[in-house]
């Protein structure tokens, strides 16, 4: 099984893009075989409309869907809130992520106790 860099329920903040300098939690992955892209919680959603068809009686209607970012222009952050770099690094034949300037794991997300996002100025 395969492991990647940057996975589902990670705190990251946007580094490029329209949306330079959000903070938030990665909600969704999708990966392909040209590209990686994620969807961040705290980014603005796409609304989407459909148009009305009488003929089945459907009315028209607004849906939000998820921005999806390319997973270059996101990156990770760390116990400090300090931007960082991740690598994966093989410990007892497993595989786990590390930042690349403490060394310290990269923690698991936890769905259940999602912390709050910090709104200070990130370095």
């Amino acid at each position: 099984m395969s492991i990647s860099k940057i996975q589902k329920g990670d705190k990251v903040k946007v580094i490029s893009g329209k949306f330079n300098g959000t903070l938030g939690f990665i909600t969704k992955v999708v990966k392909t075989l040209k590209y990686t892209r994620v969807s961040v919680d705290s980014v603005n959603k796409i609304v989407k409309y459909t148009k009305s068809n009488k003929a089945y009686g459907m009315q028209g209607q607004m849906t939000q869907v998820d921005r999806f970012i390319d997973s270059s222009n996101v990156a990770l952050i760390d116990e400090k809130n300090t931007v960082s770099k991740s690598f994966i690094a093989i410990e007892d034949n497993k595989k786990i992520r590390k930042f690349r300037t403490t060394n310290s794991l990269v923690p698991k997300p936890d769905f259940k106790k999602k912390e709050s996002i910090i709104k200070t100025e990130v370095k």
